[in-house]
């Protein structure tokens, strides 16, 4: 957008590599910077995944799992977890 001769930028504006089309509109004070490379962004279209995270995730589930059976198949065996088992002083 614009204020009479000002040019008004935004995080909603849209953003574009310079080219020369652009030259009409940069001010006479503006600097140049010059820059090596090819300053297009890139987009990738593949999301990133931490498949060492999924993993680590499905071995803590998966021996949480086993504890759990692990801990009621004692309880069983001992009688329960209500069963009072007598002492012999």
């Amino acid at each position: 957008g614009s204020d009479g001769d000002v040019l008004l930028d935004n995080q909603c504006s849209v953003t574009q590599v310079y080219s020369a089309d652009l030259d009409q509109y940069r001010p006479d004070t503006a600097l140049i910077v010059t820059q090596t490379g090819d300053p297009t962004p890139t987009v990738s279209t593949e999301a990133a995944v931490n498949y060492g995270l999924i993993v680590g995730l499905g071995v803590a589930v998966i021996g949480i799992g086993v504890a759990a059976f692990a801990i009621r198949n004692r309880r069983e065996k001992l009688g329960g977890p209500d069963r009072v088992q007598p002492s012999n002083p």
